[in-house]
């Protein structure tokens, strides 16, 4: 009997390409799947769009949230209302192949919990040709993972060690990931601006090892009113704090035992904690510089996003990171020997410590 296959779409004021995103889902090869739309208070045409597919297609069904829920709360309800065994994103702006569910299916054979395929990217205008050069950058996994469909938990590890902070997996539209993940390793991080997907294929893969279609499935849309667009121009600076973020993860948390294990064993080996509190101490610091510079309702902005980090971090208190003071101190005036404009040291002994 065929797999059944929840394929997911979080909707928020997507009615310019719904359409698109949807006819794809609707020409899969594969057909033994439910179609949720999952909308967070969307102010278009989205739900009605969404609401004319469903009377379409009886495999579709629309569901709008009571109230907005955010990205990644939108992403783990649909992962909620989910019925089948494995679970498919589909971004509203993306699209799939007519092939992409039947061959991420026959990877599931490996049998490994989480799959992805390459994916093509569509730059709409207005799309710098630096952001469309990071982007083609990443267009193929076998730069930063070994050439095989199989890649294993500890290969993995090391691909992410090698490639900190490098989301060299691609986004929620080119994976396929079985219902079983989010029972044991949980729903995705709400704490991450931009990193939360990235987090989440570690969190699993680093103890799962992974499976690779290397064919191109999906296609990315990237345009000024993606939320990849609108998390860099809006939430820079909390944005900025995600690699701590996971940083404290990889030093704490359980799920990245396989990671510190490969860590403390690699070439070149990484203490997760002591960078950590390393980047926390800079973090704190960078804070009280980038108050200076601005009015006091921005300035009290900043603070607020720090604030809630260490209360969502207790760790990030400088109490605890106070006897790495002299060594950046001393870091600070090695650099300032070398660098003489205040804004270059601080970007080189905070880059220093990434």
């Amino acid at each position: 009997m065929d797999s059944f296959v929840s394929i997911c779409v979080p909707t928020y004021n997507g009615e310019q390409y719904i359409r698109e995103c949807l006819d794809s889902i609707l020409a899969q090869s594969f057909t033994n799947f439910e179609v949720l739309i999952v909308d967070d208070q969307s102010s278009d045409q989205t739900m009605s769009i969404s609401l004319e597919y469903a009377r379409r297609d009886q495999r579709i069904k629309v569901i709008q949230n009571e109230s907005n829920l955010g990205l990644v709360g939108n992403w783990n309800r649909c992962v909620q209302l989910a019925r089948g065994e494995w679970i498919k994103f589909v971004f509203q702006d993306d699209l799939i192949l007519p092939n992409c569910l039947e061959k991420l299916l026959e990877a599931t054979k490996l049998g490994i919990p989480i799959v992805f395929c390459r994916r093509e990217f569509i730059f709409e205008h207005g799309i710098s040709e630096e952001l469309k050069g990071y982007y083609r950058d990443l267009q193929l996994p076998e730069k930063f993972l070994p050439n095989a469909s199989k890649i294993t938990s500890e290969e993995f590890c090391q691909s992410v060690l090698d490639n900190l902070w490098v989301n060299f997996i691609g986004e929620p539209t080119s994976m396929l990931l079985h219902r079983s993940v989010f029972q044991q390793f949980g729903a995705f991080n709400p704490n991450l601006i931009q990193l939360c997907d990235l987090e989440y294929w570690t969190r699993i893969a680093s103890s799962t090892g992974i499976a690779y279609v290397p064919e191109y499935l999906a296609a990315f849309r990237v345009h000024q009113k993606s939320t990849s667009q609108l998390n860099h121009s809006e939430n820079d600076f909390r944005r900025s704090l995600d690699p701590l973020v996971m940083l404290h993860m990889f030093s704490y948390h359980h799920y990245y035992e396989n990671l510190r294990l490969t860590a403390t064993h690699s070439k070149n080996p990484i203490d997760f904690k002591k960078r950590f509190l390393r980047v926390a101490y800079v973090e704190a610091n960078r804070t009280k510089f980038m108050r200076r510079g601005l009015s006091d309702s921005e300035a009290n902005k900043v603070t607020k996003v720090w604030n809630d980090l260490v209360d969502l971090l207790p760790e990030l208190n400088l109490k605890k990171t106070e006897t790495l003071k002299q060594k950046f101190i001393t870091k600070k005036i090695q650099v300032r020997r070398r660098f003489h404009q205040s804004d270059i040291v601080k970007d080189r002994c905070y880059s220093s410590y990434l």
